[in-house]
């Protein structure tokens, strides 16, 4: 490393060619007599190469798109992210949420680090610590753990975006700056449109682990050359000579020092200053209107990776791959955008050269141009996005110029502000980077929302007619801006004489000396007294985080052949255990990475807790690190104690506003000894499972097997299906649910293309692009003959005899009819050929069961159905001997009363009464959670109702575990077999390993292993008398 370090840095400008330096060089001192850098300074960063000062340039801007790609990634994986993770799309989201969040937190520690401690070794410690929490985010086992993952990878991704430009302004003059600072703000605008397009064709043929794995390569191969950049900061450079020099002893300079080593800043100071000045400069009428423009330009700019999927892969049916490939004319924009900015600098430069002497408001004729694009931009890109009938080019085009327009206001005005505010512009760009990057969070979170209520139109015109008002801010400041900040209390306009320029240069206000912030700032704070308890409360926090890495470590997934994982055990001292019981840590802290889908608030307030202890525990550990090695330095002691103390009332804050002490107090729970009963997987816009079900039904024929091939008539293929299909429902519910079939029995509908076209029968199998254009297809040819609002979910069948229409299958997205109607994810079904044997009715009630959020019993690789539940419950094997469903499904469904479910808590032994499941009345199941997701069941088998074809051997006692945490195709039940020895009666393809799982004899004992002990004492009829032995795991 140490050579390709040498070699890339060998021109002429190397600061540190060796450890020495020659007697005879000149050494050059300012006015003060401090060592200064000469006129021709090699070791002034200014005076490298321009080649050299390029690669630096180069290795900065990659290290930001590393940032940038990471931030907008996962946005085109969010669908398979969902689906494994078991939390809605709107959950999804908020791993863009985080990140951006991330974003803010981020500068506020790294920027004034860098500016104390130099660049290059903040580059180090923040984007290493950004790849290994990146790990984190690639193999995390639950949704809570990619969180955390997320803001803290968010918050380390921020140095780079902060501390890059500051790279930039140490190393090039004012007017050579312009062109590496367009390069700089191009990369925040390429790198988010790469991002969801790369990850977008992974989700394709790989999953959503894959973008992350992206990132750790891309970060890993930046890493290596991230180590090649020497120290830019000039105070720091100029400090590293004085110490050179001193040590050489040359005559007349043995006691010389930098600038740097005689000022009295302070750590202490930097942190004041960046946590109190900028909220006063945020309402000075030119930085309160900026803020404003700004944030609905930042947040548009995130806003646009949920509308080009929207457009493109809801409206247009494109896959995850090609429908995020528009995205790329963003980029495209963002280089237009780039180029204008250069040919403006080179126009800057001529007039600079002639004599002029610019005013702030020069700046703001680039941001005149984009405040008249932005709104024209943006009517185009959401009308021409609205109507599918409309080429996709031109959608992609007006996406083209609103980025380029986006560009062109972003960059104009923080120019703007940093000309304008000068000394103060670091403060001024801190409340600006806040209140931007809070709209950027939050758009992943209401963009859907906002256009499934507005239409691609309507929203967008919303956003346009916003821009329309801002509009005019440029124009106002150009002509009046000069007035306005005359009356500014922060933007100084009076001349400055030669005396006054040095104070400012020395000033460690001025923005040179706080360089870091020229693009982002820093995010808010607060100072506040450190309270007794809040100290203890971080300390014991700081355990806490020991703890939980500990547990984490050891947590065990419940497997067929491994049990649930037991929960360790960590002796504390009696001190910190009096802090764990006097804050309930202990609890709390135990919640965070609970797997399962939990709130929104929930899954916030642990991601904080979890980020203020995780953060805390690097953050003491950095802190007594760097205390043993500098405990001498009285000034550093002082420094890191207040630094420390800032960092805990941060903490103890955040702590407070998600929760009390740490985490949310009703969140989920790992303890053995869970404090509810009932499982977490309340299901979110599904069907209903209680009353009225109504579905739809269409039939449909093709070009080459049209209905007439056949001879079918509508109501003959409807007829079979609507009586049992019914009945089957009335049955399993008890009454409780509704289910009608609403035909449409006028004909059948013709589809525009060959039955072969749509991919069913491919060997590669059906993809949701294929499936997303057969669905659009019927519902354009149905058209206005059927009222889809009449219905809750919609059934398409093909004739009888459509051989290469071979599967039933129901699509995982949204979907809008042309006539407004919003299916949700899973309410639309394609039948099959498979739907017309005898009977064809359990294929309706399995497909329409996941219509309420059921998941598939049987896996999805090889090994072929009943695996892992025998011919029990319909959602596993549909043509099984014991159809009916699951006591845990019916619990889930509301079918059955909280009083019909006995949950055991506590330890001990108990006795229970089970009826049934196929008939009404009496307890049916017996649930013993072994974690917060994990649950032991019992339930009777007979046949009885539904399961009057199960053989002998598949009825009584029948156990199996339940987890929340798996979805369709991972086995969330799976049967204890009690015999396993033996098999059942049905065929091996139905699991007849399993089919006599169930425990019949009196006395009968079986151990699950996952302590839990079941003996059967009686039998009455139909009816078993339980004793439940529960012990500690």
């Amino acid at each position: 490393m140490e050579k390709l370090e040498r070699f890339l840095s060998r021109p002429t400008a190397k600061p540190y060619k060796t450890r020495d330096i020659e007697a005879s060089e000149e050494v050059h001192l300012n006015d003060d007599g401090l060592l200064d850098f000469g006129p021709n300074d090699i070791e002034n960063p200014k005076n490298w190469s321009t080649g050299r000062r390029w690669y630096i340039t180069v290795v900065s801007v990659i290290l930001v798109v590393n940032a940038t790609f990471a931030s907008s990634s996962p946005s085109g994986t969010l669908e398979s992210l969902s689906t494994e993770l078991h939390v809605s799309t709107e959950a999804a989201g908020l791993v863009i949420t985080l990140f951006l969040l991330g974003y803010c937190a981020g500068p506020l520690v790294f920027a004034p680090l860098s500016e104390f401690f130099g660049r290059r070794y903040i580059f180090y410690v923040t984007f290493t610590l950004y790849l290994a929490f990146n790990f984190l985010c690639a193999f995390t086992p639950n949704f809570g753990g990619l969180l955390v993952g997320r803001f803290l990878t968010g918050t380390f991704a921020s140095a780079p975006l902060s501390n890059a430009p500051g790279v930039l302004a140490d190393i090039w003059g004012p007017l050579e700056r312009g062109n590496a600072m367009a390069a700089f703000a191009m990369m925040t605008f390429v790198g988010p449109a790469l991002g969801p397009v790369i990850s977008g064709f992974l989700q394709l043929k790989k999953d959503w682990r894959w973008c992350f794995y992206v990132l750790l390569w891309l970060g890993g191969i930046t890493e290596l050359l991230m180590f090649t950049i020497p120290e830019t900061l000039p105070a720091i450079v100029l400090r590293n000579k004085a110490k050179r020099i001193r040590a050489l002893r040359i005559p007349g300079y043995e006691d010389v020092k930098a600038p740097v080593e005689v000022t009295d800043r302070t750590l202490a100071g930097m942190f004041r200053v960046a946590l109190t000045r900028p909220w006063k400069i945020l309402f000075d009428p030119i930085s309160f209107a900026v803020a404003i423009y700004l944030t609905v330009v930042y947040a548009l700019l995130y806003m646009l990776f949920t509308i080009y999927p929207i457009i493109f892969q809801q409206r247009r049916g494109w896959n995850s791959g090609v429908g995020e490939l528009p995205l790329l004319g963003t980029a495209i924009g963002a280089v237009i955008g780039g180029s204008i900015i250069f040919a403006n600098t080179a126009r800057d430069r001529k007039k600079s050269e002639s004599g002029y002497k610019g005013v702030p408001e020069d700046r703001l004729p680039v941001a005149m141009l984009g405040g008249v694009i932005f709104p024209i931009t943006m009517f185009w890109f959401a009308w021409s996005g609205e109507y599918n009938s409309v080429h996709w080019i031109v959608p992609t085009l007006a996406g083209v110029f609103l980025s380029t327009s986006i560009l062109l206001i972003f960059v104009a005005y923080l120019n703007y502000l940093t000309d304008t505010y000068l000394m103060y512009a670091a403060s001024a760009l801190a409340a600006n980077t806040v209140v931007r990057s809070a709209a950027g969070a939050a758009a992943p979170l209401f963009t859907q929302y906002m256009f499934d209520a507005l239409g691609i139109g309507g929203g967008g015109s919303l956003i346009a007619g916003v821009a329309c008002l801002l509009a005019p801010i440029p124009f106002i400041f150009y002509k009046y801006g000069g007035p306005i900040r005359e009356r500014s209390k922060f933007a100084p306009t009076p001349p400055k004489t030669p005396e006054a320029n040095r104070e400012e240069e020395k000033s460690p206000e001025n923005p040179r000396n706080w360089s870091t912030d020229t693009i982002l700032g820093y995010e808010r704070g607060f100072i506040s007294v450190l309270e007794t308890d809040q100290k203890r409360k971080a300390q014991a926090a700081i355990l806490a985080t020991v703890k939980l890495i500990y547990e984490f470590s050891c947590v065990q997934h419940q497997t067929v052949d491994a049990a649930l994982g037991a929960q360790p055990q960590l002796h504390l001292s009696s001190s910190y255990t009096r802090l764990y019981e006097q804050y309930h840590l202990d609890d709390d802290i135990r919640s965070m990475f609970c797997p399962g889908d939990v709130g929104i608030r929930h899954m916030l307030g642990n991601t904080v807790a979890v980020f203020s202890i995780t953060s805390s525990l690097l953050f003491f550990i950095a802190y007594l690190t760097i205390f043993a090695l500098r405990a001498h330095n009285a000034s550093f002691k002082s420094t890191m104690h207040s630094l420390w103390y800032s960092y805990v009332v941060g903490s103890a804050l955040l702590s407070t506003v998600f929760g009390h002490p740490l985490a949310s107090q009703d969140g989920l729970t790992c303890d053995p000894e869970p404090t509810t009963c009932r499982p977490p997987w309340e299901p979110t816009d599904k069907a209903p499972s209680v009353g009225p079900l109504r579905a739809g039904l269409i039939f449909v024929d093709f070009t080459d097997t049209p209905n007439d091939h056949f001879g079918q008539e509508p109501c003959q293929l409807y007829e079979p299906l609507r009586e049992q299909s019914a009945d089957l429902y009335r049955q399993m519910s008890f009454g409780k649910l509704e289910f009608e079939i609403v035909p449409l029995l006028d004909k059948f509908y013709r589809m525009p293309h060959n039955a072969a076209a749509y991919g069913f029968s491919d060997e590669e199998g059906l993809t949701s692009a294929e499936h997303l254009q057969y669905i659009s297809d019927a519902l354009a040819a149905v058209g206005d003959d059927f009222d889809f609002t009449s219905v809750d979910i919609l059934f398409i069948a093909p004739p009888n005899g459509t051989e290469e229409i071979n599967r039933s299958a129901s699509y995982s997205s949204p979907i809008t009819t042309p006539s407004g109607r919003k299916f949700p994810a899973g309410a639309i079904i394609t039948f099959g050929n498979d739907l017309y044997p005898d009977g064809s009715w359990k294929i309706v009630n399995h497909e329409t069961g996941h219509t309420m959020g059921l998941p598939d019993l049987y896996p999805y690789g090889p090994g072929g159905n009943g695996l892992w539940v025998g011919a029990f419950d319909m959602m596993g094997v549909v043509w099984g001997q014991s159809p009916d469903l699951f006591a845990w499904h019916k619990w889930r469904l509301n079918w059955i009363e909280e009083n019909q479910v006995d949950c055991i808590m506590g330890m001990g032994t108990t006795t229970h009464r089970l009826s049934p499941i196929e008939v009404d009345g009496g307890v049916k199941a017996i649930a013993i959670p072994v974690n917060a997701t994990g649950y032991v069941m019992a339930e009777v088998r007979s046949t009885q109702g539904i399961d009057h074809t199960a053989c002998e051997s598949a009825t009584g006692v029948l156990l199996y575990t339940a987890d929340t945490t798996l979805g369709s195709g991972d086995g969330p039940i799976r049967i204890l077999d009690t015999n396993p020895e033996t098999s059942g009666c049905d065929s091996e393809w139905n699991g007849a390993a399993l089919n006599d799982a169930p425990l019949r004899e009196v006395d009968a004992i079986f151990d699950t292993k996952l302590g839990v002990k079941v003996k059967v004492i009686a039998r009455e009829g139909d009816d078993f008398i339980l004793e439940i032995e529960r012990e500690a795991l």
